[in-house]
């Protein structure tokens, strides 16, 4: 299941991802984001901080 979502993000960060796609040679700028954000809910959890979901 998946679900569109809409945000905001200040020119800087879009621009750094990017730059992450295209050095990581990501086909889609929407699998940049997800990897992403996927890495950051990761990095959270093994902190403590936060559950990522499957």
């Amino acid at each position: 299941m998946s679900a569109r979502k809409i945000i905001c993000f200040p020119q800087g960060i879009i621009d750094a991802v990017k730059k992450y796609r295209f050095d990581s040679k990501i086909e889609t700028e929407s699998e940049a984001y997800r990897t992403l954000v996927k890495a950051g809910l990761e990095a959270e959890a093994a902190k403590g901080n936060a559950h990522v979901g499957a």
